[in-house]
């Protein structure tokens, strides 16, 4: 009977992770889009190619002095040496993706990884919640209640590194857990631990959680450094050769991402979203969890400092210009959820336990039926399934600037540059120039028979500071949605 109501279980898993798979698929951007989707796809079509820096091939065009290489640089990248670029990004998520064009071709493959890693989350948020104790039933309950969160459905439909940073995390806690039971875990541990760092260098704050999990046992951790070896190895031998150190990831070093800001509207907007995102209900009962005894006070304190100290650090930190900031702590969500689900249980099991299982059934259903109905009204709210839509602004605005302007013209762009950089156009920076720098670059474009254009969106710059860095006649010329494309007159 108990195998029985197994396999029903995990049948309802399986159809339930089909459906969600197949609506995260309906609703995927599969295209490039903004400066940090437009990056990471740069940079994995670079990895596929076997080169780690592009020559910035506008110097040569045009014969620019080296000293304004940075005009030509799109979102995503930063000058490197000898007249070439690198990534902006780390490599996790680039190196996914071009594993994944690989197999289904770029078109697809490197879209496919969020909507996949966002089931995988799923099913570890499940495996991980049986490791912490909690029965199969109690278990389903966690992944239903992270799949409907907006700012999970938002990043699991965009070639982002959110929800795959989430994944590895999981994937890490999960099987350090398990190593309690079974030895060969811990290897998969450590290796999932270093792939995740790789994925997104602030990762490494689950170190402390993932210390916690692992048992306190010298073979256990023997096997946890080896499992990471090779991909740490990996990370800093490539982090050395792209960026001239170690321990350089891209857009900063270590030392500069932990660099701790003073606390203010950070702190309280991490706050304020998680509540919103997994509803006050979530996070009151996640507040429960240190203080219950029945819970054994290691579980506690790993899942107290796995959300802990991602918001700790996030909010220190001095960027989150709106709501979908939270995603940097979607990689501790599922200490929330799992928390909460432990108080749940705990309160359930002491109810019935005291001859009240029916309040105990009715009390925990109005709590995950509050939670759920929070998740989806926000979700609903912030219009998540039309995600693709909004972003397919870049690639549209691409093509049409193709359609009306010469394949040989100069366009300056800002926001754009990295979509425009995916798409085969090389364009001019506005926010990199100033009237002088813009003055020796119509110089030489002139003598090279090259026109100006521009591309603009409402919101990027106003026009009197656009006209300060780039001086002259701009004739509007098109406009698609909230972009103006002009033309320089004189």
């Amino acid at each position: 009977m108990r195998t029985a109501r197994r396999i029903l279980l995990l049948t309802a898993l399986l159809l339930a992770g089909g459906a969600y798979l197949t609506l995260l698929l309906r609703n995927t951007c599969f295209f490039a889009s903004g400066p940090d989707s437009s990056g990471y796809l740069s940079e994995a079509k670079l990895f596929a190619s076997g080169r780690l820096t592009v020559p910035v091939a506008p110097l040569r065009e045009l014969g620019v002095d080296g000293s304004l290489i940075d005009a030509f640089v799109p979102l995503g990248f930063f000058p490197g040496p000898h007249g070439t670029m690198v990534p902006t990004y780390p490599p996790g998520l680039p190196l996914h993706m071009a594993a994944f064009a690989l197999l289904c071709g770029w078109k697809t493959g490197p879209f496919l990884v969020s909507p996949l890693a966002a089931i995988g989350c799923l099913l570890l948020l499940y495996a991980t919640g049986r490791e912490l104790g909690l029965p199969a039933r109690w278990s389903a309950v966690a992944p239903l209640l992270l799949a409907p969160a907006a700012v999970f459905l938002a990043f699991a439909m965009q070639p982002m590194s959110d929800v795959l940073a989430t994944f590895w995390i999981l994937l890490a806690i999960c099987c350090a857990l398990r190593a309690r039971r079974s030895g060969g875990s811990a290897y998969a541990a450590g290796a999932a631990l270093a792939v995740a760092v790789a994925v997104r260098p602030t990762n490494a704050l689950a170190v402390l959680p993932f210390a916690l999990a692992v048992p306190f046992e010298r073979r256990a951790w023997r096997q946890v450094v080896s499992g990471a070896l090779l991909p740490t190895v990996a990370l800093l031998g490539l982090n050395a050769v792209q960026y001239g150190g170690p321990f350089r990831f891209g857009f900063a070093s270590v030392g500069e991402v932990l660099t701790w800001r003073p606390p203010g509207i950070c702190a309280r907007f991490h706050l304020w979203w998680t509540m919103r995102t997994l509803t006050p209900v979530a996070a009151a009962l996640a507040l429960v969890m240190p203080f219950l005894r029945p819970v054994p006070v290691r579980q506690r304190l790993l899942l107290a400092s796995w959300f802990g100290v991602f918001f700790l650090f996030y909010g220190f930190y001095d960027y989150c210009p709106a709501w979908g900031a939270i995603r940097f702590l979607l990689p501790a969500f599922p200490a929330v959820i799992l928390a909460a689900l432990l108080v749940l249980q705990r309160g359930a099991a002491r109810l019935a336990g005291r001859g009240r299982p029916r309040l105990a059934q009715v009390l925990v259903s109005i709590a995950v039926v509050s939670i759920l109905a929070g998740e989806i009204d926000l979700t609903s709210e912030f219009r998540v399934f039309r995600v693709d839509d909004y972003e397919s602004v870049f690639p549209e605005t691409v093509a049409w600037t193709g359609r009306l302007v010469p394949s040989n013209a100069l366009v300056v762009s800002g926001v754009f540059s990295g979509a425009f950089f995916y798409y085969g156009r090389w364009t001019v920076r506005w926010d990199r120039l100033d009237a002088d720098r813009f003055m020796l670059l119509r110089a030489d474009a002139g003598n090279a028979g090259r026109r100006w254009y521009a591309v603009v969106s409402d919101g990027e710059v106003t026009r009197e500071e656009f006209l300060e860095r780039l001086p002259g006649i701009w004739t509007p010329v098109g406009r698609n949605r909230d972009v103006t494309l002009y033309r320089l007159d004189s």
